[in-house]
């Protein structure tokens, strides 16, 4: 009688198991698919959908528990979806959420939790919530320093990142700082050696410089300078940018496109006007062997050379492409 209970017992158990395990798998299934749904519904711009299934997507998560990393990666990729909608007090929502579930399992100083920190710096920077973003992006740069080195690339990231918040609060000294100080490392090929335990349990690791984030730093610190009017430090920040792309891409790559409007624009600023017009019509040929002679990037290099002819007294040139500007509906002063 006694084994017959106790079998009985073991399959009760098992039978339970088999029915926990099956839910868990039906409610995992059904949380990708919110997932999946709440992407697809963003790229088709269908905002109400999206909305409900980001919704469904994170409640499915959070029923997983706090432990289960899939919790943060859905509230990482609503929040990711809510920035891409320019919606980002939901995607700040969603970053502190991620945030508080990280710090409560792995304390404050953590890489993973500088990770949160980071992006709900960034977060509030583009909400122009400036002085609030610069505690976060700070903190993350710390943490980064302490569990790394000060010199490793995600140092520089978080450096970059506090320098563009400082730029776009007008902070434009503090910014060019750091700008330099995040180039000094993410343009820079190193390699580091770690030590793991032992004489053989040494790892090494080489640091290739992404490119093309390089080459955005310097398109910000470029602009930063010449907001904060620092000219003759604008045009040289410009010019490496130019010639940095040149070296990689070569002298028609697409990637010089907004580069040239924004150099273009600041000598016409400095009333350097045939550099400008050298610069614009650069661009103009650029973007014409790449998109051909009708592309709408081809709207702004009308509407900055309209002012830089117009400004020169050129009012023939001037008034052509302000015709053409106007009926493709831009008032000839966009650039300005």
């Amino acid at each position: 009688m006694t084994l017959s209970t106790a079998a009985c017992a073991v399959l009760l158990w098992l039978a339970s198991l088999a029915t926990a395990l099956h839910a868990a798998a039906v409610d995992a299934k059904l949380w990708k698919t919110y997932c999946d749904d709440a992407k697809k519904a963003v790229q088709e711009r269908r905002d109400q959908e999206a909305d409900q299934f980001i919704g469904m997507a994170v409640g499915a998560a959070e029923s997983f528990g706090e432990a289960d990393p899939r919790l943060v990666e859905t509230l990482f990729m609503a929040a990711g979806l809510q920035q891409a909608r320019k919606r980002f007090a939901d995607a700040e929502t969603h970053l502190r959420r991620a945030l508080a579930v990280r710090e409560a399992r792995l304390g404050t100083n953590h890489l993973s939790v500088a990770e949160c920190v980071f992006h709900l710096g960034n977060n509030l920077s583009d909400q122009k919530k400036f002085t609030e973003a610069e505690p976060f992006l700070k903190r993350a740069e710390h943490i980064a320093k302490w569990k790394t080195s000060a010199y490793h690339p995600t140092v520089g990231t978080c450096q970059a990142a506090l320098a563009r918040n400082y730029s776009l609060a007008g902070r434009y000294d503090q910014a060019d700082k750091l700008y330099t100080a995040a180039l000094k490392i993410l343009g820079t090929q190193t390699s580091t050696t770690k030590f793991k335990g032992g004489p053989d349990m040494i790892e090494e690791r080489l640091f290739v410089p992404d490119y093309r984030r390089v080459m955005q730093i310097r398109m910000e610190q470029a602009q930063t300078l010449h907001l904060g009017k620092k000219h003759k430090d604008a045009e040289d920040a410009f010019k490496k940018l130019v010639k940095l792309i040149e070296d990689r891409e070569g002298k028609d790559s697409v990637l010089l496109v907004n580069p040239l409007l924004a150099f273009g624009l600041h000598c016409a600023d400095v009333k350097k006007y045939p550099a400008a017009e050298t610069l614009l019509l650069r661009r103009q040929g650029i973007i014409t062997e790449h998109a051909g002679p009708k592309h709408p990037a081809h709207l702004a290099t009308k509407a900055a050379l309209e002012r830089v002819y117009r400004e020169q007294g050129k009012d023939a040139e001037a008034d052509l492409l302000a015709r053409q500007l106007s009926e493709a509906g831009v008032k000839p002063d966009a650039a300005k």
